[in-house]
């Protein structure tokens, strides 16, 4: 059986490469863990909120514009709790 640790790691990365075996250990141990179960549902729903909005369609530079107020969010946020 898979611990929980283990899960969280397969979960989190593709499982397009993981065997028949492998999915079965992890549908088991997901039935029985509510806790697993719960990350698994955050995780399809942060991967699907993600898909609707950023569409493969966009162009480049709409991409880099968020991810430069990301950084300038997350510089201030951090000027704003650590002024020193």
């Amino acid at each position: 059986m898979l611990r929980c640790k283990q899960v969280t790691t397969i979960i989190a990365s593709d499982l397009a490469d993981a065997g028949p075996w492998l999915r079965l250990k992890l549908r088991l141990h997901l039935m029985m863990c509510r806790h697993c179960a719960r990350y698994a549902a955050q995780i399809r729903t942060i991967g699907a909120k993600m898909q609707e909005q950023f569409h493969p369609s966009e162009e480049r530079s709409d991409v880099e514009e968020l991810q430069k107020r990301i950084l300038e969010a997350a510089r201030k946020s951090k000027n704003e709790r650590d002024p020193s």
